[in-house]
């Protein structure tokens, strides 16, 4: 028997249709269809397969039929579902993460569950992997509950969010371990939350950042040929040295080559030295005034509130479109953590044991044969990195574009966080009264015209396959009154504001409930208020995350690292709902 056979049987039992069984779930009919042919199958402690589990008990509990529990239906279900249908990337970090946390020695781990030492290495490397993920996940879970419980019961808890309680009930908590290890689940240190992420993100305005920092009126020196020189640098203090030479040789001297910079060493107690952060971001700021670019690699293999931190810092130059980040996959370098920058002048190449930066040895050099070297090096490592993110300035429009149509094969559920109403639920007759009230030329409005009927052709192919729920806000007119309500087109990089008048809005309004009534694989949730000033996020299920921002410069960030798209899909949006 197979899972599709085992859905069937239970369908008829409880005696539903497709439909039926759609509204319950929140799946589309034609996944239902798929499941139900065998075509498709959801994954193993997936979401898709708790609402199933969860509706077929509902169906049966409310039709009487006691011999088929939530238990039962969940035990026949799972049983013919592959347990290692598993996010490489997501093991792998919680993987390391519990081994980091609880201090696990490596060897006793290998010796309990029969593997040879240097494959458990390369598997946390992400080198190799088990041939069967959900087993290998099985045995840690074991490992750890027979010997660490009672040493290391408050990381566990810390770890796997579990209670007193749930320490006394092995079962249960093996459960936890095993599907924090195993599915998306990560832990977000509670000092850090990722609505701080979103809110800076919202909040920060390229414009005012230039003339805070007078950007604008930046003046970059350039100092004449440097004398041929290299240095070493010692110690925590030297760390932060030979950071701000290589990028005062970067600024101040001749060459706009691209830049490249790479560290895992921590950023947490630099961070804290406010001379060396002002200084650092001058020196940044006066390289991006030259025009440069910066390959930069982050490194993700820390705890999320230092990544987090980090990538709040890099906002503002992200909003330039002068950088490339990336990360890698795959760190395998658990004993050192190193440094390196290269420059057109200069390069950074430093390193110490991990956890002992007051032991780090850097060198600074400006001679030819370092910076050729080096520059050859950054090169390998760059294409061993994968995208952290990619981001969009009005320039990159078209290759913005042609990511939004590739997202269309995937069959994914969306979730979008709106900054004002969909653009695709308006009418040709409402969109032309709101482009003629706004003076919007007659090219402009062909374009815009041209741009919205592609949305709806998206949007339609989208819901053939998945569903869509909009979260937005509903104002009455005092609110819309003491609101900025403007026709988003940040996706199609328009920047003139397009303001809708009440009347306006309100028709938009009833277009959206009508476009609810008239696709049954879309919804919205409706909110008093306002959610986002200036961004809209665009989130596709387990996949890819699109940030839109919509103040000058209109910017797209589609970002792929699935730790990060789990914690903004975690994001919960202050939604007072109504109807």
């Amino acid at each position: 028997m197979n899972f599709n056979d085992r859905l069937n049987e239970y369908i008829e039992i409880v005696g539903c249709t497709n439909k039926q069984l759609s509204d319950l779930t929140g799946i589309a009919p034609p996944i239902i269809s798929g499941y139900r042919k065998g075509n498709r199958t959801p994954k193993y402690k997936s979401e898709q397969l708790e609402n199933l589990i969860n509706a077929l008990s509902f169906l049966a509990k409310e039709k009487k039929i006691s011999n088929l529990s939530k238990e039962v239906i969940r035990k026949g279900l799972e049983k013919h579902l592959k347990k290692d249908d598993i996010n490489l990337d997501v093991f792998r970090n919680n993987f390391n993460t519990l081994i980091n946390e609880l201090k696990i020695n490596v060897s006793d781990l290998s010796k309990y569950i029969g593997f040879d030492s240097s494959f458990v290495s390369k598997i946390r490397t992400g080198v190799r992997k088990p041939l069967n993920i959900s087993d290998f996940a099985n045995a840690i879970c074991k490992f750890v509950i027979n010997n660490y419980l009672d040493t290391c019961d408050e990381k566990i808890k810390y770890l796997i969010k579990c209670e007193d309680k749930d320490l006394k009930n092995q079962e249960l908590l093996y459960d936890k371990l095993y599907t924090w290890l195993t599915n998306n689940k990560f832990n977000y240190n509670e000092e850090y939350n990722i609505d701080n992420f979103i809110k800076k993100l919202d909040d920060f305005d390229l414009n005012n950042y230039i003339k805070s920092i007078n950007f604008d009126k930046l003046f970059t020196p350039t100092l004449p040929k440097l004398k041929t020189k290299s240095q070493f640098y010692y110690g925590f203090d030297g760390y932060k040295d030979a950071q701000l030479e290589v990028l005062k040789q970067a600024a101040f001297f001749k060459s706009k080559d691209n830049i490249f910079w790479y560290s895992n060493m921590p950023m947490i107690e630099v961070s804290k030295d406010l001379k060396f952060t002002k200084k650092y971001m001058m020196y940044l700021a006066f390289i991006l005034k030259k025009g440069i670019k910066l390959d930069m690699i982050h490194d993700l293999d820390r705890p999320f509130k230092e990544l987090m931190l980090g990538l709040e810092g890099w906002i503002p130059l992200y909003m330039t479109g002068q950088i490339n980040p990336y990360y890698f996959k795959n760190n395998s370098n658990f004993l050192y953590s190193i440094i390196e920058c290269v420059s057109g002048n200069a390069i950074l190449h430093g390193q110490c044991v991990t956890g002992s930066i007051e032991k780090s040895k850097l060198l600074v050099s400006t001679k030819k044969d370092d910076i050729t070297y080096y520059r050859e090096n950054a090169n390998l490592l760059l294409k061993k990195a994968t995208p952290l993110m990619n981001i969009y300035t009005p320039e990159k429009k078209e290759q913005f574009i042609k990511i939004i149509d590739n997202n269309l094969s995937s069959n994914k559920n969306r979730r979008n966080i709106l900054l004002n109403l969909p653009c695709y639920t308006l009418s040709d007759e409402l969109l032309d009264k709101i482009l003629t009230n706004n003076k919007i030329s007659p090219t402009d409005k062909n374009k815009i015209h041209d741009w919205i009927n592609e949305e709806k052709r998206r949007i339609k192919e989208t819901l053939t396959n998945c569903k869509i729920i909009d979260e937005i806000s509903i104002m009455n007119e005092n609110e819309f009154n003491n609101n900025k309500c403007i026709l988003d087109l940040s996706k199609y990089y328009f920047d003139k504001e397009i303001k809708y008048n009440y009347d306006e809005y309100k028709e938009h309004i009833e277009l959206t409930k009508n476009f609810k009534k008239d696709n049954k694989n879309y919804s919205f949730k409706a909110s008093d208020k306002n959610i986002f000033k200036n961004i809209s996020i665009y989130i596709t299920e387990d996949k890819q995350v699109i940030i839109s921002k919509i103040n000058k410069p209109i910017t797209n960030f589609v970002i792929y690292h699935p730790q990060l798209i789990t914690a903004i899909q975690n994001f919960k949006a202050p939604i007072n709902e109504n109807d």
